[in-house]
């Protein structure tokens, strides 16, 4: 694992904010937008080095940001060796009318974005809509290496991409869906997925996508943005303008494109946490973590031992509060708290929590972190509820957090997560003491 240092990461502007809390003003004024032109798609489309397919979903409060985001794809620009291709969707930020809405495709070149299809209104929070975009990318601009960025709210587990015209989500195994669904119908897996947006790195999220990519990008904490400065989590510029200067000659590696992503986020307010995780190397993560948890079953170790242990570990959501979000917690960071307060007394819970943690260190390819209080992070978060409305409830917690009505149901108990290890079992203990 490559730690990247955090000494250059600029200081968070007065105005930058969470993801979860941006409130649209009243008075906002939008960055200049990218001219936009009408173009028709590629017939017979040249084979470039990488094709970056940006999944631009706006419909809810980031609408104006996601949209500004744009200008940051044109920044750099499509050439010879790359292709940026996108769809996006978004509101003003206040109202949320379908008939007012619709999802453009553009093929987005140096300073200018060609429109090649208007969709109308799309239900950004359904799977079919990521699985068709991805099918046509994959399709119409063909690759080496294809790179997915999906773009909005991020919600770790609970996945996210609320759409607020629909009152639909994403959750993660649609989101998971949807790439394999792409993937059969086109024959391609994508090389990385990254997650532009809150919570992502996370051990639910990377099972979840495991075998639909090889590397997993995304942040652990919750990212900022701000009105003002149009900035809104990954700087995309210096990200895709180190893959478009890296691709001049040979396609540059997704696993040093993956590091390079996260050096960029090191320098940036915007992200405070990011990681790039190998998912060829998630299996042995989630043993291990299955492992321990079938330890911690056991009534010969005090659930209130463990909920100690679960207190003092890196937490995230470390701005607001928000549950169910603050009960995401570093997952190395858990084992390394346990093995200091238990190991010493129970051998066999300081190899499984070891086991872990090395486990941890040979999926996660980089990370940076911010100083200070995220100084424990280590790549990848976890879900360690303590609390019986987080373990019973935490899709209304959701909602209520982030002041949404959605009209669906997602649950802990549909991740692959919970079906192929005993960590909810074992959360579940810890929690009610059993």
């Amino acid at each position: 694992m490559s730690t990247i240092s955090y000494i250059n990461k600029a200081m968070r502007p007065i105005d930058g904010t969470p993801l979860h809390d941006l409130e649209l003003p009243d008075d906002y004024v939008p960055r200049d937008q990218v001219e936009i032109t009408p173009g028709q798609e590629p017939t017979t489309p040249d084979k470039k080095k990488w094709t970056v397919l940006v999944y631009m979903q706006g419909n809810n409060n980031l609408g104006p940001l996601v949209a500004e985001s744009l200008n940051d794809l044109a920044f750099v620009g499509s050439d010879n060796n790359l292709n940026i291709v996108s769809q996006l969707s978004y509101t003003n930020g206040h109202s949320y009318d379908p008939a007012k809405i619709s999802a453009k495709r553009y093929y987005v070149e140096k300073n200018k974005a060609v429109e090649l299809a208007n969709l109308g209104y799309v239900d950004m929070g359904a799977p079919k809509a990521v699985s068709d975009f991805l099918e046509w990318g994959i399709k119409k601009f063909p690759a080496e290496h294809y790179l997915v960025i999906m773009e909005d709210h991020g919600d770790q587990w609970l996945g996210g991409w609320r759409d607020e015209a629909s009152h639909h989500m994403l959750t993660m195994p649609q989101i998971a869906g949807a790439i394999a669904e792409a993937t059969e119908r086109t024959g391609v897996k994508p090389d990385i997925v990254a997650f532009d947006s809150c919570l992502m790195a996370g051990t639910e999220v990377a099972k979840q996508l495991e075998g639909k990519a090889d590397i997993m990008i995304g942040s652990e904490e919750v990212e900022f943005g701000s009105w003002w400065s149009g900035e809104m989590a990954a700087p995309l510029r210096p990200i895709l303008g180190a893959l478009k200067a890296g691709s001049q000659n040979e396609a540059m590696t997704p696993r040093d494109f993956g590091v390079k992503w996260v050096e960029e986020c090191s320098k940036s307010w915007t992200t405070p946490t990011q990681s790039a995780v190998d998912l060829t190397k998630i299996g042995p993560v989630t043993q291990g973590a299955d492992d321990l948890a079938a330890l911690l079953l056991s009534p010969d170790i005090p659930a209130e031992t463990v909920r100690l242990a679960v207190a003092a570990s890196q937490h995230y959501e470390t701005y607001s509060g928000k549950k169910p979000f603050v009960h995401l917690h570093d997952a190395y960071d858990f084992a390394d708290v346990l093995t200091n307060q238990m190991g010493q007394a129970d051998p066999e819970l300081a190899e499984k929590a070891s086991a872990l943690k090395q486990a941890i260190q040979e999926a996660v390819i980089a990370e940076e972190h911010q100083a200070g209080s995220l100084d424990k992070s280590h790549g990848l978060s976890i879900y360690l509820p303590t609390e019986p409305e987080s373990v019973e409830r935490p899709f209304e917690q959701f909602q209520h957090a982030v002041g949404v009505h959605l009209d669906m149901e997602d649950r802990y108990d549909d991740l692959d997560m919970a079906s192929q290890t005993r960590w909810d079992e074992m959360f579940k203990r810890i929690t009610y003491g059993k």
